[in-house]
């Protein structure tokens, strides 16, 4: 939901305040890779430029939840087991208590990689004289005039501008099953600053999309038994066959299990853990869950 987040990234208080001017050029909506690059660029032409966006900062999804934190969260799991010669690959005879204080350091490592880019995203902004940002939610009126509130509510301002940018992207959703409450997703597991510093010593991860495959083979590094479930034939759809064969191949290397023609129609808690309906397949249980993006 708009303006709606556990955690809200850093930001500048002037971000907070109304838009300086009533009549802009171009009012671009959407702070994230499309709409502040574009403002950017926009600016540099002499357009007076005004960015709404909910966060109070730039970088969307993919800064707060998306591509940057799951790759920080990659990368140091990956160089650890590089350290380690494999050592946490080991299932069946790992640390778990060793292995959840690495996955907290990666947290905690990713989060400082998300502020540091944010801060980095406030002297962007300020280094693009045309450009005024506020940290508010936009509603268009019409064709040249959208009105910005507040995220807190306390004021509402009608805008004019010769042109409108909508850069929003999309929400990620839950899947439309019973019990889809009980699982988790992206903003959960990668959010900036998220309460889910913890894992357990099994996880089902419901989709085969990329994050899903990237998402199971970061954990399985870390001996964390996982299994991917996907309905439809392969995983990686609309990748090329031998490129998703090789990868299944190293999943499977791995000790990740591949569920695929398996839907998933509900999900169920039972003496302390979670159990996964699939249309075809047998319930699978586990004691957390990661949703697909």
């Amino acid at each position: 939901m708009l303006g709606k987040y556990p955690v809200f990234p850093p930001t500048d208080s002037e971000f907070e305040d109304p838009p300086k001017l009533d009549k802009y050029d171009v009012v671009v909506i959407g702070g994230g890779g499309g709409g502040y690059h574009g403002a950017f660029e926009l600016s540099k032409g002499g357009l007076k430029v005004l960015m709404i966006d909910d966060k109070g900062n730039l970088g969307g999804n993919c800064l707060y939840e998306g591509c940057i934190p799951s790759k920080s969260v990659y990368m140091t799991i990956y160089l650890m087991e590089k350290i380690r010669g494999g050592i946490l690959n080991s299932v069946g005879n790992k640390d778990i208590n060793a292995v959840r204080v690495l996955w907290e350091n990666a947290i905690d490592h990713k989060d400082n990689v998300q502020y540091i880019r944010y801060l980095q995203h406030i002297r962007e902004i300020k280094e693009h004289e045309n450009v005024d940002f506020v940290k508010g939610v936009a509603e268009v009126i019409d064709e040249h005039r959208v009105r910005v509130r507040a995220v807190d509510g306390s004021w509402s301002k009608d805008i004019e501008a010769r042109q409108l940018l909508i850069a929003t992207g999309s929400a990620p959703i839950r899947i439309p099953v019973p019990g889809a409450d009980l699982a988790i997703g992206s903003q959960e597991l990668f959010g900036y600053k998220t309460s889910y510093r913890k894992i357990p010593s099994d996880v089902v991860i419901i989709g085969g999309g990329y994050i899903g495959v990237e998402v199971a083979s970061v954990l399985s590094s870390m001996g964390i038994k996982a299994t991917i479930v996907e309905m439809l034939p392969r995983i990686l759809a609309g990748w090329d066959n031998e490129i998703v064969s090789k990868i299944e191949e190293k999943l499977r290397s791995k000790g990740v299990e591949v569920l695929t023609n398996s839907k998933v129609v509900g999900i169920r808690s039972e003496g302390g853990r979670r159990l996964l309906s699939l249309r075809g397949q047998m319930a699978v249980g586990v004691t957390w869950l990661v949703l697909r993006l």
